[in-house]
């Protein structure tokens, strides 16, 4: 792995727990932890929810903090 790609991965490590599903990485770039969200407000994970806690978050940051933009990271396959 080069030197600038190594440096990346090392920088999206957590460094702050903001609260249930949310954590801030060394960058300083909120990350969504939806499974943990979900759990936290005793809702099951599923797709529809997953989507409306999504929203809700896209309209909350466009509100209050318009100047973050939010980018999605394909989800990963579960490991099982």
């Amino acid at each position: 792995m080069s030197d600038a790609r190594q440096f990346a991965v090392n920088r999206d490590t957590f460094v702050r727990y903001l609260m249930p599903g949310i954590w801030v990485d060394a960058n300083g770039h909120h990350h969504l932890a939806l499974p943990e969200m979900l759990a936290h407000c005793g809702l099951p994970d599923t797709p529809e929810n997953r989507r409306l806690v999504t929203e809700c978050v896209r309209e909350l940051m466009a509100a209050h903090s318009p100047e973050m933009k939010v980018v999605e990271r394909p989800q990963q396959a579960d490991k099982n």
